[in-house]
């Protein structure tokens, strides 16, 4: 039997500004606002453990994710791009140029490069249901991206833009361990703070008993619209995607992160050593 009853209760808000003038402007004002409201509650960490029906166990993440992809698609096969071994200071700028804003409706959140042929991930609550989405780069261009594939359990999406990709980030396949020195890039709160770089270290990594799925905490401050973006080390390889954070008025920098291998499984992307093209 069916019947309304309240679990909880939480507290966002957001702003919106509408510029052009428009006849329905106040109308999309009010929207803009609702939906990136409606952002920010997506990424309160109690919210999403309503939804997921599950909690964090403060335990070493030592179980396997599970895979809950659709396991008959073929996998999307790209090559491996050698690691950075340079600091990240020297190599920001082209860190920078692989991470975007992803727009869509009147909120926004991060998403990053990992192919030459224009394949992005992001957050599957950043695209929603959405099969279109626009990216628009810190050198200004702005471009549509087609979803290709989202994994709700796993909070992970893969997004390709028509243009190709000079730069890309690569991809560490060893997860981080706790103390490690790691950044966060994407666009806080507005797409007018795109490309803001954050630092911090791993807090701990973390295991959801009842759905398997793992974590990384850190303490890099990062805010709503920080979604999707990348986690690096210190070389800036990437080793995770800015999932969620606490928000509460006791919590300080409790921020959680989805372990790039994790992502890659439940989407099906093989890195491959040798050269060979992406392919659904």
């Amino acid at each position: 039997m069916l019947g309304d009853r309240t679990v909880a209760r939480f507290r966002t808000s957001a702003r919106y500004e509408q510029n052009d003038p428009k006849k329905e402007g106040i109308n999309l004002a009010f929207s803009g606002a609702f939906a990136r409201a409606a952002g920010n509650l997506a990424e309160v960490q109690e919210f999403r453990r309503l939804l997921e029906k599950g909690t964090l166990a403060p335990r070493d993440a030592g179980a396997p994710m599970p895979a809950v992809t659709d396991m008959s698609a073929a996998p999307f096969k790209m090559p491996r791009i050698p690691l950075s071994r340079q600091s990240i200071e020297r190599t920001v700028g082209q860190v920078l140029s692989a991470v975007a804003t992803i727009r869509i409706g009147g909120g926004h959140g991060s998403g990053f490069l990992i192919g030459h042929a224009g394949y992005l991930l992001t957050n599957q609550h950043v695209v929603g249901s959405a099969e279109k989405v626009q990216v628009v780069f810190a050198n200004g261009l702005e471009v549509t991206g087609a979803v290709l594939r989202r994994d709700p359990m796993n909070d992970v999406a893969l997004v390709q833009i028509p243009v190709r990709a000079r730069s890309i980030l690569p991809i560490r396949s060893d997860m981080v361990g706790r103390l490690e020195e790691v950044y966060a890039v994407g666009s806080p709160m507005d797409e007018a703070l795109q490309a803001t770089v954050s630092k911090g270290v791993v807090s701990a990594l973390r295991i959801d008993p009842s759905t398997g799925i793992r974590r990384i905490q850190a303490d890099v401050p990062i805010s709503a619209g920080n979604s999707g973006g990348p986690l690096l080390d210190k070389f800036g390889n990437v080793v995770g995607i800015t999932a969620s954070h606490v928000v509460h008025e006791r919590a300080q920098n409790l921020n959680f992160f989805i372990p790039i291998q994790d992502a890659l499984k439940a989407l099906r992307i093989e890195l491959q050593s040798t050269k060979t093209s992406m392919r659904k």
